[in-house]
C-alpha cells in the first residue's frame, strides 16, 4: 500500500518536476533513437542501484531530499546512453538547443524578478506572507497545523509556534475521519499546550 502511494510521487519526481531536464532528454532520445536501449543497459550498476534505493524508501517514507541524489543517477544514466553523431547537423542542433536553454532560463528569472517587485516578496513565499497578516495571533502562541508544517513559513513570520502537527501525508485522512474521532485528536492537540488547529490555507477552529 504504502509503495503504491508513493509510485506517483517518484514519477513526478522523475519526469514532471523538471520539463525542461525531460523535454530535452525526449528531443535527444527521439532524434537518434536507436542504440539508446543497448547504451542504457550497460549502466545496469547504476540503475540498480538506484532503482533498488529508491524502492526501498518507497516501502517506508520518501521525499525528494532522500532520493535526489539518485533521481540524478538515473537520469545521468539516460544521458549516457545516448548517442549524436558529432556532425555538421548535430552541431547547428546542439547551438540551437543551448539558445533555447538560455532563453527559457531569462524568461524564468525575469518572471520571477517581476512577481517579487509587484508583491514584495518572492513568488513561493507570497501565500505565507499573506496568511501571516491574516492570521493576527501574538507571537509566541501555540498552535497545532494540519497539513505541511514543515513548510509553514507563515509560522516564522509570525512568530508563533508550532507544537503538534498531522502530517501532509495523512491530512485527507484526517478529514475523512467521523467527527467523534477527530474529536479526540482535538482533545490530543490540546495536551500539547495547542491553543489554535490551523489548516492551510484558512484558520480552522480554536482548540478550547
Amino acid at each position: 500500500m504504502t509503495f503504491a502511494r508513493y509510485s506517483r510521487s517518484v514519477i513526478e519526481i522523475l519526469f514532471v518536476t523538471q520539463p525542461s531536464l525531460t523535454a530535452g532528454f525526449l528531443f535527444l532520445f527521439f532524434w537518434k533513437p536507436r542504440p539508446f536501449l543497448h547504451n542504457f543497459l550497460r549502466r545496469w550498476d547504476l540503475l540498480v542501484l538506484s532503482a533498488v534505493i529508491i524502492c526501498l524508501y518507497m516501502l517506508v517514507y520518501l521525499t525528494p531530499r532522500y532520493i535526489g541524489a539518485f533521481v540524478v543517477l538515473l537520469w545521468f544514466s539516460g544521458f549516457m546512453a545516448l548517442r549524436v553523431l558529432a556532425n555538421e547537423e548535430s552541431h547547428r542542433v546542439a547551438g540551437l538547443s543551448v539558445i533555447a536553454l538560455v532563453i527559457a532560463m531569462v524568461l524564468s528569472l525575469t518572471s520571477d524578478i517581476a512577481k517579487k517587485i509587484v508583491n514584495g516578496s518572492p513568488d513561493s513565499a507570497f501565500s505565507h506572507v499573506e496568511m501571516a497578516q491574516q492570521l493576527m495571533l501574538p507571537p509566541d502562541t501555540a498552535v497545532a497545523v494540519v497539513g505541511r508544517a514543515n513548510f509553514a513559513y507563515w509560522a516564522h513570520l509570525t512568530q508563533i509556534r508550532i507544537v503538534a502537527d498531522i502530517m501532509a501525508t495523512e491530512e485527507g485522512t484526517f478529514w475523512r475521519l467521523p467527527a467523534d474521532k477527530r474529536q479526540e485528536l482535538y482533545i490530543a492537540f490540546r495536551t500539547t499546550r495547542a491553543q489554535w488547529i490551523i489548516a492551510e490555507p484558512r484558520l480552522c477552529r480554536p482548540t478550547h
